[in-house]
């Protein structure tokens, strides 16, 4: 008697068997029919949501309700066959819808799929080449990364380069709500291991709902902080291990590292005083020698990569403002002649 294949095997068979990366959405216990209850349920959710808002979309363009509800279905298919992550909703967006009135009014509606092929293209590109750079900001307590952003940001807008400005913990409603947790007074002691779970919790968020979706769009991204603080802190203030550090920091995003890191340095006891006057958080109110450790932290980590650009933060803030913009300019400089 010829033996057949399960459906459920043999989709997940199938699944495995292509390209993109589908099975990592695959749970180990495989595919059963709860799940694909689940998967059917939410999907039939969210076209029943799509569906009016193609059609409202594309009447605010001017086009055929039809067109509206043909992207609708071209961008969730291109997303779930080609990217994309669990919890992801890709559509049409109001914002566009907004932007090709003018197009569909002054050239018509043939222009329009023209228009949308060549922003895909666009995006691929900005991808494929990396065009969007990620810069970031690390340093201690009170040695004015806060001040120094600014005058990243202000760099990039005399340079005309978009970007967005972020931080770390935080960046998202969920990683802020993260981050409160983590700063805020307990009647018990928290442990190093759950300060950095919590900090790589919020991180992963931060990175696949802010900081990759950014740079696959071209732009550039600006954020106090990022893993070398929780290596600085976690792993030379708390004293754990950096090499299991160095494991949650490849699972959980490997590939994204920050392609510049102005490191702002500075002695502890300097750092105390200038927020001496203000209210603290938990971290901040951690003993000199846990921040002289991080401090060493930082500066085993600047030593060991060329990333780092490490800035004297006990200057006065103009000379320190000006020499973060420096540190700017020239990479951007040495970005534009490598690109060209």
């Amino acid at each position: 008697m010829k033996k057949t294949t399960p459906p459920s095997k043999a989709m997940l068979t199938l699944a495995r068997s292509l390209s993109f990366n589908a099975q990592n959405y695959i749970p180990k216990g495989g595919v059963s029919f709860s799940l694909f209850k689940v998967e059917i349920l939410s999907g039939l959710t969210v076209a029943l949501a799509l569906v009016p808002e193609a059609i409202a979309f594309a009447f605010v363009a001017g086009v055929a309700p039809l067109s509206g509800l043909y992207a609708a279905f071209i961008v969730g298919l291109i997303t779930a066959v080609f990217g994309g992550r669990p919890g992801m909703i890709s559509g049409a967006t109001g914002a566009l819808a907004v932007v090709m009135v003018s197009l569909v009014t002054e050239h018509g509606a043939e222009y329009l799929f023209a228009t949308v092929v060549l922003m895909g293209i666009l995006q691929l590109l900005a991808g494929v080449f990396k065009l969007g750079k990620f810069i970031t900001l690390e340093g201690s307590e009170g040695v004015g990364k806060t001040t120094n952003v600014d005058s990243v940001c202000q760099t990039l807008d005399d340079l005309s380069i978009p970007y967005i400005r972020t931080r770390e913990p935080g960046g998202t409603p969920m990683a802020e709500a993260l981050r409160t947790n983590l700063l805020a007074q307990w009647d018990e002691t928290v442990d190093g291991l759950t300060e950095l779970f919590i900090v790589f919790a919020a991180r992963l968020q931060h990175v696949q709902g802010v900081i990759r979706p950014a740079l696959a769009s071209g732009k550039w991204v600006v954020c106090d902080r990022f893993t070398d603080a929780s290596y600085a802190y976690q792993g030379y203030g708390r004293g754990l291990d950096l090499k299991k550090m160095a494991v949650l920091e490849e699972w959980g995003h490997g590939d994204l590292q920050p392609d510049l890191t102005l490191y702002l340095d500075l002695d502890p006891e300097v750092a105390a005083n200038r927020i001496a006057d203000r209210e603290q958080d938990r971290m901040e109110q951690e003993q000199l020698s846990f921040f002289h450790r991080v401090r060493q932290g930082y500066l085993a980590r600047a030593a060991a990569d060329s990333r780092f650009q490490t800035v004297d933060a006990s200057l006065p803030l103009v000379e320190v403002q000006a020499l973060v913009c420096e540190q700017v300019k020239a990479f951007v400089s040495t970005h534009s002649e490598g690109s060209n």
